[in-house]
């Protein structure tokens, strides 16, 4: 919590200036800000240690209580997206001049959402680092930022059914590759390690996505969790009759 609070902090500071950006812009000027504090992290040896690995993290998460905040967040994101200021959010999202005529601070909405989602970031950050117990500060440049992206565009970017789709997809995959990165057998002939091959395989899925299907694999449609219970019941209830 300590890190979600530090990381909205410090994306409601930066969101000030950020959010009078419209479009694409706002994305190139976060990309800017995360490699300036990438630099920073790294060069500023005497408080960060720079690029040396911090070790001897206490392994508070595992995977448990990581899956417990994991479902925590999908239904507090899950909320937020079916109130009032959710509606607002997508109304600022999808038209922004509608959205200022019906009274509607897009400005206000989009640095609300920044921070939110800042917030969400720095809790799992502060996870992973407790699952892991090491890291560095260039464990958390483009390579990372990448992953997550592909994740969202892959699954949906207005549906958090889809994002939750996204993620469990490209996690799959990528253990996967893992492994045949290393190599193994087929048959008679014999692969050889292939380093990189996650990384390859997931940009030309986010290339696939973006040209093929834009929304990603949900767009903008939810999975409502009643219907799919319905549909479950339903089978065992004709079977009954």
């Amino acid at each position: 919590l300590i890190a979600g609070l530090l990381a909205m902090l410090v994306a409601f500071l930066v969101g000030l200036s950020l959010m009078r950006l419209r479009g694409a812009y706002i994305s190139v000027a976060t990309l800017g800000f995360m490699v300036i504090v990438q630099v920073v992290l790294v060069n500023w040896d005497r408080v960060t240690r720079g690029a040396r690995t911090f070790a001897g993290v206490p392994p508070y998460a595992n995977l448990w209580n990581v899956w417990l905040w994991a479902v925590i967040a999908v239904y507090l994101v899950w909320r937020i997206g079916a109130s009032a200021f959710g509606r607002d959010m997508r109304a600022a999202r999808d038209n922004e001049i509608a959205a200022l005529s019906l009274g509607i601070s897009v400005q206000h909405s989009r640095l609300l959402a920044f921070s939110l989602s800042a917030f969400l970031t720095g809790a799992a950050g502060s996870l992973w680092a407790h699952f892991i117990t090491a890291f560095s500060p260039r464990s958390f440049l483009f390579t990372q930022a990448f992953n997550i992206i592909t994740m969202l565009v892959i699954g949906g970017l207005g549906s958090v059914s889809g994002s939750v789709i996204g993620v469990v997809l490209i996690t799959v995959i990528s253990e996967l590759l893992r492994n045949a990165e290393r190599g193994f057998d087929l048959g008679i002939f014999r692969l050889p390690p292939i380093y990189g091959a996650s990384q390859i395989l997931m940009a030309v899925l986010f290339v696939l996505v973006i040209v093929f299907r834009p929304a990603g694999l949900l767009g903008g449609r939810e999975i409502d969790p009643r219907s799919v219970l319905r549909r479950l019941r339903l089978p065992r209830r004709a079977k009954i009759r």
